[in-house]
């Protein structure tokens, strides 16, 4: 009986010990999944922006060289799409939409 006795008292010290650890790293994990899907989101905005606006100056005419083509598909600032965007409603040439100021 004593050795039962030690064996239950062993388990549950081993309870004590590993639950909190796997409540622990649920919760990392939990974070990091959220981390990723806030990432996967914003890079899906930013493509949907990109994607966006490469279509409004086709279908307005404005030719789009390779390296202009590359600055916005690589671009992953949603808020520097959106200003190229509404640029692009009234611009006649890319380079009034790609500008900086």
């Amino acid at each position: 009986m004593v050795v039962m006795a030690d064996i239950d008292k062993r388990s549950r010290n081993l309870r004590e010990v590993i639950l909190p650890l796997l409540r622990e790293e649920t919760v990392m994990q939990n974070w990091f999944y959220k981390q990723g899907e806030a990432r996967g989101e914003a890079r899906g905005k930013a493509v949907g922006e990109a994607t966006a606006l490469l279509r409004i100056l086709e279908r307005r005419g404005i030719a789009v060289p390779a390296e202009a083509r590359e600055k916005i598909v690589t671009c992953t600032t949603t808020s520097t799409l959106e200003t190229w965007l509404d640029r692009a409603l009234t611009a006649t040439a890319i380079d009034e939409v790609l500008t900086d100021s």
